[in-house]
C-alpha cells in the first residue's frame, strides 16, 4: 500500500479504538512498516471485540516486521479488552486503558474529538504539525494564534 500523506490517526478518526491501535503499531516503528500491516490487521481483527479475542501467535506473526511483534500483539489484545470496558461502562479513564500513553490520548483528542485548542496538544512533531503548531513535515511553516492571541509561525 502506498504511503498516504494523511496520518493514520486521521484516516481512522471515526473509530477511537483504531486510533489507539495505530498508536500502538507506530510505537518504535516507522510509518512505512506499519503501512504494510495495518490494513491486513484491521481486515482480520476489525474491532476491539475481535482483537480482544485474537490469538497471540498469528497476530504477533503479522506484526513481526514492525519490530516488537510479540509485545505489540499482547499490548493490542490487552488494550482492546480494557477499551471495551472503558467504552461501554466508563468505569475507567482512557489513560488507564492498557498501552494508552500520552501520544494515544493526544491522537484521540485531536482526531476523534477534534480538540486542537490545547496550549500544547502534543509533544509529537507530526501531531503538532497536524494542528498547525509546528513545522510541517514537508518543510512548510505554519501559522497559528497562541493562547494570548499572538500570531506565531512554527512551534509555540
Amino acid at each position: 500500500m502506498p504511503r498516504s500523506d494523511r496520518l493514520l490517526q486521521e484516516i481512522h478518526a471515526d473509530d477511537p479504538w483504531r486510533i489507539l491501535a495505530v498508536c500502538i503499531l507506530l510505537n518504535q516503528t516507522g510509518r512505512v512498516l506499519v503501512d504494510r500491516v495495518v490494513d491486513l490487521m484491521f481486515a482480520r481483527w476489525p474491532d476491539a471485540y475481535a482483537m480482544a479475542d485474537a490469538p497471540l501467535r498469528p497476530l504477533a506473526g503479522l506484526l513481526a516486521e514492525t519490530g516488537l511483534g510479540w509485545v505489540k500483539a499482547a499490548r493490542l489484545i490487552h488494550m482492546s479488552a480494557d477499551y471495551i470496558v472503558w467504552y461501554e461502562t466508563g468505569r475507567m479513564l482512557l489513560e488507564q486503558v492498557h498501552g494508552v500513553g500520552q501520544y494515544a490520548i493526544d491522537s484521540y483528542e485531536i482526531f476523534h474529538l477534534g480538540r486542537t485548542d490545547h496550549p500544547v496538544p502534543s509533544r509529537d512533531k507530526e501531531l503538532m504539525a497536524y494542528v498547525g503548531r509546528g513545522p510541517h513535515p514537508m518543510g512548510h511553516t505554519q501559522q497559528f494564534t497562541d493562547k494570548n492571541g499572538t500570531h506565531v509561525t512554527g512551534c509555540p
